[in-house]
């Protein structure tokens, strides 16, 4: 006899940890080649997980499980790869792409050559009758798409083609369109075909039905010779006849194991029922067992030449690594192609950057205007000169709206109303108490220090705006003694009555630095950052959820190239973005960066590339969008807090400062903010460490992301 195309034996699948849930039980199947193998059974009796363990992307917790005598996953074996042709129960195509489209991208997975493709293409296009291959798949009926998922499976003749329920929700023309499709799929090439129903009266129609039922193969034979053993009419007779037979059997084999146990049966009669019990459930299996001996005598042996080993694997080695290169092409070129699908879209993720940057220099850090400030002026004067007017004079009409009051209770009641932020009160007596302040100079009594002082009192609530009033007003008084010492009796020199603390030339920054100075490149490195995880941490999302991950896994494409296909891309995507923002921000809105421009876009570009890690760490662990989104907002915000970007780090408690200095962008943005404002450059630490977290986090996030998409595969 020949070997089977595939062959599982005692094959056990548990799912849990604490509390294990056996989904396959000792499970034994044979699929003989070049047939259709109808795998029957209801909904949760374990076919999916079955298919899962025969296409590799499941490994079994006990038995064997081969496939045209190798187990999937190991080196000589081409599952998952060109070996199996896989369709899933669910439609699992991009929504966004046309069916050349979706053959091109197998087709490239597979290893096929550009002439290849389109060949085989216009050949599926006839043999299945699919819709103008130029049509978006959402823009297809159900019964279009499974065509075009089945064309998908067929591209690269495989030897094996696995097709789960895919009739599921189709009419019964359509189902049995598919059938035949099926048949003269064997009649012209040398393909087995397993495929999985629930709908008894279409497995009638495979050469070979394996009855399942509660994880297990009840039986497995043509129907003609199953209805002829069981002397039944119908396949349906026979599988309800099987499930009665079995659950009377697991009853009796309760009780009998029962009395067994209080009446201390050596352990080679239980082996007897055993056998005999495994011998009724799967005749098939019977004759391989008996010449195969025990299941680790059924691998072959690799026989290699030694003079030929050399070879063998620098050959290997070399067709892995074109193979490699070939996939990450494959998904690089999806991945480009679900961008520029939609074009507003893709203008919006390169734009957003600077657009954000755009809004902050717009609304932060620029000086407020027309600040409504009342004031009460009730100076008298002295011989025709009134300092009171001189001093409101000197405010900035830019800056303050000054709205004049007779009496301090009209401007209190303003205050109190919102109408304005605060007041300034000029005494009766100012003229007159600070000429003879000016002369009695230390001498001077309280009563005309007290009489010659301006009084201002403001709203506290907006400290922002409470800061711009009173520099607004301290620059006043520097201006007053100036043209108060040109008019007054007395002469002095108005430096003498200036602050004896003088700020001289800064060491960095300049004096009249803005607040925008000082926050843009905490918000340039949040911005790179944030949106970054944003963009990404969807990738695996809706890709998973819609079944195209587990296609793309099974056509043999790995973890990490995967990863890569989507790292490439979005590097791109991430350097236009940091362009057009550090663009804007220096050449827009002259931000003066001091240092250099290269060093600031190559901190960016870091922080741009950490995001991404952190929405591929997000993308490989969340299974719904919600979840992405609620974890991706929860841990940037925290992450925008504490980074210092908005205030200094030395306001934190000092174990919070500790905590910050770990996150991604906190030493980023003390690291741009050094270059931008001081010039340093990479030879001082705080620039270099920016840079080294930046490389430590992006390390450490793709490693997650990673094992992340291990685990969930």
């Amino acid at each position: 006899m020949h070997p089977p195309a595939v062959r599982c034996e005692n094959v056990v699948v548990s799912y849990g940890f604490r509390k294990r849930v056996s989904v396959l039980k000792g499970l034994n199947l044979s699929v003989p080649k070049r047939a259709i193998y109808g795998l029957l059974g209801p909904s949760g009796c374990g076919k999916t997980t079955l298919l899962r363990c025969i296409v590799g992307r499941l490994s079994p917790n006990s038995g064997l499980v081969e496939v045209f005598d190798e187990k999937p996953n190991s080196a000589r074996s081409q599952i998952p790869g060109r070996g199996v042709g896989y369709v899933p129960q669910e439609i699992a195509l991009f929504a966004d792409f046309n069916a050349f489209e979706h053959l091109r991208y197998f087709g490239m997975l597979h290893g096929m050559d550009k002439e290849a493709i389109e060949k085989k293409s216009r050949f599926l296009v006839h043999l299945l009758n699919l819709p103008d291959p130029k049509l978006l798949v959402k823009n297809l009926s159900g019964g279009q798409q499974r065509r075009v998922s089945l064309a998908i499976a067929l591209l690269h003749d495989p030897p094996l083609l696995i097709l789960d329920e895919p009739t599921v929700g189709l009419d019964p023309l359509l189902r049995q369109r598919i059938w035949l499709y099926l048949r003269e799929i064997l009649n012209q090439s040398n393909t087995t075909v397993i495929i999985t129903t629930h709908y008894i009266e279409e497995a009638s129609q495979a050469d070979v039905v394996g009855l399942m039922r509660n994880g297990d193969i009840l039986a497995q034979s043509s129907p003609h010779t199953l209805m002829e053993r069981h002397q039944l009419k119908t396949l349906e007779e026979v599988f309800l006849k099987l499930c009665m037979d079995a659950d009377r059997s697991f009853t009796e084999t309760v009780i009998e194991s029962s009395i067994k146990r209080s009446l201390s049966l050596t352990s080679s009669s239980k082996e007897h029922v055993e056998v005999h019990k495994m011998d009724e459930k799967a005749p098939l299996l019977r004759s391989n067992r008996s010449t195969s001996g025990k299941s680790g005598s059924l691998r072959k042996p690799n026989i290699l030449l030694s003079k030929d080993d050399g070879e063998r694997r620098c050959r290997d080695a070399f067709c892995c690594s074109k193979k490699s290169l070939t996939n990450i092409g494959a998904l690089m070129w999806k991945n480009v192609v679900k961008s520029i699908r939609n074009p507003g879209l893709l203008l919006f993720e390169f734009f957003l950057p600077a657009f954000q940057v755009i809004l902050f220099c717009l609304s932060i850090g620029g000086s407020p205007s027309d600040l409504p400030v009342a004031t009460v002026n009730l100076d008298s004067g002295f011989l025709g000169t009134n300092m009171g007017n001189i001093f409101l004079n000197c405010i900035n009409n830019n800056t303050v709206k000054k709205m004049p009051f007779s009496t301090v209770d009209e401007a209190v009641h303003e205050a109190v109303k919102g109408h304005t932020y605060g007041y300034v009160l000029i005494p009766e007596t100012f003229t007159t108490d600070l000429i003879k302040r000016l002369q009695e100079c230390t001498k001077a009594s309280n009563s005309t220090v007290e009489g010659s002082t301006i009084s201002v009192s403001l709203d506290q609530t907006d400290d922002q705006l409470s800061i711009v009033i009173v520099r607004a007003i301290q620059n006043a008084y520097t201006c007053f003694l100036n043209e108060a010492a040109d008019i007054s009796p007395t002469k002095f020199n108005p430096q003498s009555m200036e602050s004896p603390v003088t700020f001289i030339k800064p060491v960095y920054g300049s004096l009249d630095s803005k607040f925008t100075d000082y926050v843009i490149p905490g918000i340039i490195v949040s911005i790179a950052f944030g949106l970054t995880i944003a963009l990404t941490s969807m990738a695996f999302v809706i890709e998973r959820k819609e079944g195209l991950v587990e296609r793309t896994w099974v056509a043999g494409v790995s973890t990490m190239q995967m990863l890569l296909g989507h790292v490439f891309v979005q590097i791109i995507i991430i350097i236009i973005q940091m362009l057009a923002m550090v663009f804007f921000a220096i050449v827009v809105f002259k931000i003066q960066v001091v240092g250099s421009v290269a060093l600031l876009l190559l901190l960016t570009f870091a922080q741009g590339f950490a995001g991404m890690s952190f929405g591929f760490v997000v993308s490989a662990f969340c299974e719904y969008e919600t979840t992405a989104i609620q974890l991706t907002m929860g841990c940037f915000f925290p992450i925008f807090i504490l980074s210092g970007v908005l205030w200094p780090l030395q306001s934190m408690p000092r174990w919070l400062m500790y905590v910050s200095n770990t996150l991604p962008t906190t030493r980023a943005a003390a690291a741009m903010r050094s270059i931008t404002e001081r010039g340093w450059g990479l030879t001082w630490s705080e620039v270099w460490q920016g840079y080294l977290v930046s490389l430590a986090w992006i390390v450490v996030l793709l490693i997650i992301a990673a094992i992340g998409l291990k685990i969930r595969k």
